[in-house]
């Protein structure tokens, strides 16, 4: 079960690669894009700003007191993806994909024997007030489905047929359900052996309770051949919610943008997602009112997993990404791009870290990967995390394969 289970892993670290290899610097054309101001950049070793920089601009800096809660904890040895959702008073759900777990607890992977699944889950909480949403001071709980014969499973159940889901956004609506995005995957005999083939949506109506206790009910399903994969990004702004979407093609992760009323999403009922407003050239059209409204691109060179927020004060949209492949490579690290708007324009990305190699480690066969920010955390202007492999081994060393997190300060 182990040489399966970690060659699954690395094919997913092989999926990151697909990503990130066709990910394009700039804006798309058809929309303006404005100059970025002189960037600070720092590596893993500390900040260190270039030459004209602006005092003004993010300086990211790595984080170890809020990485390390990510390590150490027993049965979860690491997993990727990394998204996190506000459940409100100080709880935050985290999610993730390709999950090693060790029954025998003894904090290493390479010891084995490992399980592995496809997907887990943490629960962020914190003792008091005052350590609410502050990573560093929290404590994380995590989740997998249930034992079956000794051996832990998804949080998230495979399928009938044995697709399996890795996780997108996320958001808790005002109204109370919480609702989720994933995508659906399939094995296939070509390529990298799986092929993503759509994605969904589950409302979970009673997100104060403990995970254990939810009971998902699909509210939107668009598994099957989706030409856009909806949830890479999910925020409230106003009185819509925003959902950016991922066109599912191996050399083309150009980014678009749908909303919805927050009215018709009331008590999230099947098919409350079924008639999304997409941005077009000329503007928001309903998908069922307008059959010949093409939707149009609003980032190029986006990536499947990235995040969009509104920062408060800068006044401005934010959009966290990596760029890149492997971290030998000086192109390769975290981004960022503002707008006045979720549509945009956008400006051109800025490399805010560019991240190194663990000890260990051999930067030519890591991968960087699944950078998004955490609005939601404390101790930071924001809080961003991101992900490496090593493709090297079958099973990732234990410096890498956690999520990396990272200070911003504006």
């Amino acid at each position: 079960m182990l040489e399966t289970s970690v060659s699954r892993a690395a094919t997913r670290c092989l999926l990151a690669s697909a990503i990130a290899a066709h990910c394009l610097v700039g804006c798309v054309a058809s929309k303006a894009s404005t100059p970025a101001a002189p960037l600070a950049v720092a590596t893993n070793g500390g900040p260190g700003p270039a030459p004209g920089a602006s005092a003004t601009a993010p300086i990211a800096t790595p984080w170890p007191e809020a990485t390390a809660r990510f390590r150490g904890n027993g049965r979860w040895l690491g997993a990727d993806s990394g998204y996190s959702v506000d459940l409100r008073e100080g709880r935050v759900l985290w999610l993730f994909g390709d999950t090693f777990i060790d029954p025998s607890r003894d904090g290493s992977r390479t010891n084995g024997p490992n399980q592995f699944i496809r997907n887990s889950v943490a629960l962020q909480t914190a003792a008091n007030d005052a350590a609410q949403y502050e990573l560093s001071r929290s404590e994380l709980n995590f989740f997998t489905g249930p034992d079956r014969n000794g051996s832990a499973t998804s949080f998230f159940a495979e399928t009938a047929d044995g697709d399996w889901y890795w996780p997108l956004a996320g958001i808790r609506l005002s109204d109370g359900p919480l609702l989720l995005f994933r995508m659906r995957v399939a094995k296939v005999s070509t390529g990298f052996g799986f092929k993503v083939t759509g994605w969904d949506a589950i409302a979970i109506d009673q997100p104060d309770e403990a995970p254990t206790a939810w009971h998902p009910r699909i509210v939107a399903d668009q598994s099957e051949n989706a030409e856009r994969l909806l949830g890479a990004s999910v925020m409230q702004h106003g009185d819509y919610l925003y959902v950016y979407a991922a066109k599912n093609a191996d050399d083309d992760h150009t980014v678009y943008l749908a909303r919805f009323a927050l009215t018709q999403l009331r008590g999230l009922s099947a098919g409350a997602l079924s008639d999304p407003e997409w941005y077009t050239a000329q503007g928001y059209r309903g998908q069922s009112a307008s059959a010949g409204a093409v939707p149009a691109p609003v980032l190029a060179g986006g990536q499947i997993e990235l995040s969009v927020h509104f920062q408060p004060q800068l006044e401005q949209f934010i959009e966290i990404q990596t760029r890149g492949l492997f971290t030998s490579d000086p192109q390769t690290g975290i981004v960022l791009r503002t707008s006045s708007t979720p549509e945009g324009p956008w400006s051109e990305p800025r490399t805010i870290l560019r991240p190194s190699a663990p000890d260990h480690t051999d930067p030519t066969k890591l991968l960087t990967y699944a950078a998004k920010a955490h609005p939601e955390q404390r101790g930071a202007d924001l809080v961003v995390t991101y992900m490496q492999n090593d493709v090297s081994s079958p099973t990732p060393n234990d410096a890498v394969y956690y999520p990396e997190v990272l200070r911003v300060q504006f």
